[in-house]
């Protein structure tokens, strides 16, 4: 399946019967000073990303961190923007409280 739409969810929400169906796209930017300030939180952090590089020896941690810094290649001094895309759908079932359908 490609790239999913807010048109696909829409759908999807229709076809499974709900009605009143909105969706829409959430796009944000994250401005961090350089790839150490990305990188700080999943050393120390919570979560999968995080556990998963504390299991690792410091030669596969380091290993890591250089193929993660040369993916988010930016000039030196220039701000690491990092993009984050949601899609969102909302929509009502059945019948209104007080309503006859």
């Amino acid at each position: 399946m490609g790239r999913w739409t807010t048109e696909h969810l829409s759908t999807l929400w229709r076809t499974a019967g709900l009605r009143d169906v909105r969706s829409t796209a959430i796009d944000i930017t994250i401005r961090l000073r350089d790839f150490d300030e990305y990188w700080l939180p999943f050393q120390g952090g919570q979560g999968p990303a995080a556990a998963y590089l504390r299991s690792l020896d410091e030669r596969s941690r380091s290993a890591l961190a250089d193929a993660v810094r040369a993916r988010l290649t930016h000039g030196p001094g220039d701000p690491l923007l990092l993009h984050a895309s949601a899609l969102s759908v909302k929509g009502t079932r059945g019948g209104r409280a007080g309503s006859r359908s």
